[in-house]
């Protein structure tokens, strides 16, 4: 399915560092052998469906930035690469570990 790759991955990697991602962002890219993350169709309408559903974020492709139109629908978070989302994520796992 189109989108979907970056989401099962960062799924996986929820599961193997024990740390949920955050209910209120979604994860949208498809990603390649070399873990680029390639650009998707219909963004703009992907994306007003998220605000309805009442996420506040989205990691999306980079390459989608300049067709993303609705800014205010949901917040973008632009990834080239997998790695970048990881890093994200991780950070993410140790500020909530200061946190509590």
């Amino acid at each position: 399915l189109p989108a979907l790759d970056l989401s099962i991955i960062m799924a996986v990697i929820s599961s193997f560092y024990e740390h949920p991602i955050n209910d209120k962002i979604a994860v949208l890219g498809e990603v390649g052998l070399t873990g680029e993350v390639r650009a998707i169709p219909q963004v703009d309408k992907r994306m007003v469906e998220l605000k309805k559903m009442g996420f506040k974020g989205c990691y999306m492709p980079k390459k989608n930035q300049k067709k993303y139109k609705y800014q205010d629908a949901v917040n973008p978070i632009y990834i080239d690469h997998i790695r970048e989302a990881v890093s994200q994520f991780l950070a993410s796992k140790q500020r909530a570990a200061s946190h509590g």
